[in-house]
């Protein structure tokens, strides 16, 4: 069926025939199609004699997206092309949301090996360059975009937690502190700054001097540096709440390592105010996700889903133990915390290859 889908779509628009041909210089009927595995849009990548491109075709959970417009995706993966950290854009149709855009060849890395200083360095560095360099029409605000989701997935019968509501508390006691309409802290925002997606290529110093890198085994592809995939929740949008989405996953020591490379110095309110956006985006995560179990019917979502309001009850528990029973406890149960979150998001992450 989903190949069916994709077939219809290149006979029916002459434009991503005509590119096809042009990039891939074979027939379509011979291109080698490979479906890749995504939790929200069907992707295609096609290969021949000239080289790779995918195909995205959107799938119908991001009609509920207010964030996901056409219009905005397709001006930032221009801007972001144009700072060769995005993927080069072959063709947007914005009616359809069918996106085609060259590969970008290089590998992705482990969660361990990703959290590693002289990659997290690299990493910073790049998302840097997009704050710095480029800006687009649309904006994310995050809790207009939760309130939608929670209204449209309670529509579908999705059953929020009993305390979703002291959750949602403490989202909007943070969205209502003034810093987070500071002028200063408005960039262009990512907003899914996930592992994987990120694409590395291994002919670049950092990749040339790192043991860890050299052991894995990576062939190298070229000199290209960090790439960034999966723009289509991108707009304008809170510094913090972007960096959240990448040290989501790390431990606290490499937050602060992000946070001192990214302004130069280590101050305890930007790290203050990093926690607090994690706590956003980790809602931010779990109403997405209960609202694609709504369509799909995957358990895999409210598992996932779970585990990220799990992360928000912990920060207030981890707090209450740490002012009743001082460091060394609060240390203990940091340790066991960060162990289990580490170990489930370990075993109930999905690959995810949008391009």
């Amino acid at each position: 069926m989903v190949r069916e889908e994709l077939y219809n779509v290149i006979k029916s628009d002459t434009s991503v025939r005509l590119i096809l041909r042009k990039e891939v210089d074979e027939m379509i009927e011979q291109i080698n199609w490979t479906a890749i595995n995504s939790n929200s849009n069907i992707v295609f990548r096609a290969e021949g004699k000239k080289g790779a491109v995918y195909i995205r075709l959107p799938h119908k959970f991001h009609s509920g997206l207010s964030v996901v417009k056409p219009d905005v995706e397709k001006e930032v993966l221009m801007a972001v092309s144009q700072l060769r950290i995005g993927p080069q854009l072959l063709l947007f149709n914005e009616s359809t949301g069918i996106l085609m855009t060259k590969a970008i060849e290089g590998y992705k890395l482990s969660l361990s090996l990703f959290s590693s200083k002289k990659f997290l360095k690299e990493i910073v560095h790049t998302i840097k360059r997009v704050h710095s360099n480029a800006k687009v029409n649309g904006s994310f605000y995050p809790t207009d975009e939760i309130n939608g989701l929670v209204q449209r997935a309670q529509k579908e019968g999705v059953r929020f937690p009993d305390d979703f509501e002291e959750l949602m508390v403490k989202l909007n006691a943070i969205y209502s502190e003034p810093w987070i309409k500071e002028e200063a802290y408005r960039v262009l925002s990512h907003n899914d700054l996930h592992y994987e997606n990120f694409i590395f290529s291994a002919n670049n110093s950092l990749a040339e001097n790192s043991t860890r890198f050299r052991s894995s085994g990576i062939k190298n592809f070229g000199q290209v540096g960090v790439r960034i995939l999966d723009w289509e929740y991108a707009a304008m949008g809170n510094l913090f709440y972007d960096l959240s989405s990448l040290t989501l996953y790390l431990l606290p020591y490499r937050k602060k390592f992000v946070l001192q490379t990214y302004f130069g110095v280590f101050r305890k309110e930007d790290y203050d105010r990093l926690l607090k956006m994690e706590v956003v985006s980790s809602i931010w995560y779990g109403v997405e996700a209960l609202y694609k179990y709504s369509f799909t019917q995957d358990a895999w979502y409210l598992t996932f889903a779970e585990s990220c309001f799990n992360r928000v009850r912990s920060r207030g528990l981890l707090y209450r133990i740490y002012r009743a029973s001082g460091l060394r406890t609060m240390r203990w149960i940091i340790r066991k915390k960060i162990s289990e979150i580490w170990n489930n998001e370990n075993r109930i992450q999905k690959t995810n290859h949008n391009p």
